[in-house]
């Protein structure tokens, strides 16, 4: 396979599927015992990818049209509005173990997969505003994701007028940078080695300052105002952020920071069961995600503007989740740091009954089929992050600290209520 010098300056592609299966066992006896398997199998799997990853023409970095002063008028010129690149590929590698199974007649089957996928993967990796551009465009160094996915299906009970099935699928999946072509964490992108891609890195928040802590046996006055000039700091009185002072030099700065956890969710499962009795069909789809850090919306606490109920700190309201409004103050000290939430939540996705009409009523009027349906789509979500919807919310890096782009939810789950009735010609 060729690649064109228009998208790299150097680029190399490969593809090495190799897969195999083994039947390890098959219904049948041995030696006059009956197995209560009824298949088995194993998979083994490996293979080589390359994506293009970025669109055509920046390699050689491209221009943009440019104006400039020439003498008493203006001028048309071009400019850089890209560096070239010297990247290669992006290659991945991938592993897989896989079981297949079926027991009880297969009342009982499924799949287990372990995998294993390592790519140096191309990413945009922030520049110093100095050099004239925003970013450009690397090979990361290797991404690694590794995790289970198993997938269950179940006849849970099976009688001439009564079934219930059960489908069930869960994984778990763990990303992690490996390694990054500088050796070294780069703050500025957001690449820790050893983390995932979508972290957050930013101070631990511990709570609002209460008046408790002004005395002895506070953190206060025992720990920050025992450092000159902190005791009539703002930054260090009731009412403001706490945020934890890791490096033990009592004061907050940029050394302080640590990753606080991933927008990628532990872990997701989701379960499905149907239940039919008669002419009568029920199914309940019910997915969960749990394990996400998500970013709470910044809130508006100095009256300008409308804004979402917040338990803010007051002296009749000693809170630890929201400083104390300041009409004076738009964006609050530490605000990111008050903001990150669990994003776990379970939600009902969908319900639906279904009544088919009898066979033999539909031969009377010659209609191959006729059923009626109710559909309620998102009807119920638990959570304990209220603000929003959990699911909606994207991933927006709290880096840096004086960034003021807040997150929210980019799309809506509508709850709609379906009814209809599919006939089949």
């Amino acid at each position: 396979m060729t690649t064109g010098h228009l998208y790299y300056r150097r680029a190399t592609s490969t593809g090495i599927p190799i897969g195999s299966g083994f039947l390890a066992h098959q219904p049948g006896e041995v030696y006059g015992f009956r197995f209560w398997i009824d298949n088995l199998k194993l998979r083994l799997g490996y293979g080589q990818v390359g994506n293009a990853g970025i669109s055509p023409y920046l390699a050689g970095g491209t221009l943009t049209r440019t104006p400039y002063n020439y003498g008493p008028g203006a001028a048309q010129g071009y400019a850089p509005s890209t560096l070239p690149l010297d990247i290669t590929w992006e290659k991945t590698n991938s592993a897989n173990l896989g079981i297949d199974f079926g027991f009880l007649k297969n009342r009982i089957n499924g799949t287990i997969d372990l995998y294993q996928t390592k790519s140096n993967q191309i990413l945009s990796k922030r520049l110093p505003s100095t050099s004239g551009f925003s970013s450009v465009q690397v090979n990361v160094g290797e991404v690694e994701n590794k995790g289970i996915e198993l997938s269950l299906s179940t006849l849970n009970i099976a009688k001439p007028d009564f079934s219930w099935s059960t489908d069930i699928i869960f994984g778990v999946n763990e990303e992690s940078i490996n390694r990054l072509e500088t050796k070294a964490d780069n703050i500025a992108s957001q690449w820790f080695i050893g983390q995932p891609l979508s972290v957050y890195y930013d101070y631990k928040f511990m709570g609002v300052f209460q008046y408790a802590d002004t005395v002895k046996g506070g953190i206060l006055k025992d720990y920050f105002w025992t450092k000159p000039g902190n005791r009539t700091n703002a930054a260090y009185q009731p009412g403001r952020a706490y945020v934890a002072d890791l490096n033990g030099d009592t004061a907050i700065t940029e050394l302080d920071k640590i990753v606080l956890g991933s927008h990628n969710p532990k872990w997701t499962a989701s379960i499905s069961n149907t239940f039919t009795y008669k002419d009568f069909e029920l199914n309940v789809f019910i997915y969960a995600r749990q394990g996400s850090l998500i970013r709470e919306m910044r809130p508006n606490l100095n009256g300008r503007y409308q804004s979402y109920k917040v338990d803010y700190w007051s002296p009749t309201n000693p809170s630890n989740q929201y400083a104390q409004p300041n009409n004076t103050i738009d964006i609050q000290q530490y605000w990111q740091a008050m903001g990150f939430r669990d994003g776990s939540f379970v939600r009902v996705r969908n319900i639906s009954l279904t009544y088919r009409l009898p066979r033999k009523l539909l031969d009377h009027w010659k209609i191959p089929s006729l059923s009626a349906y109710v559909n309620v789509l998102n009807p119920f979500l638990f959570s304990e992050y209220k603000t929003a919807d959990p699911e909606t919310v994207p991933y927006l890096s709290s880096y840096p600290t004086s960034s003021t782009s807040g997150p929210g939810p980019s799309s809506f789950n509508y709850r709609s209520f379906l009814v209809g009735v599919r006939l089949g010609l």
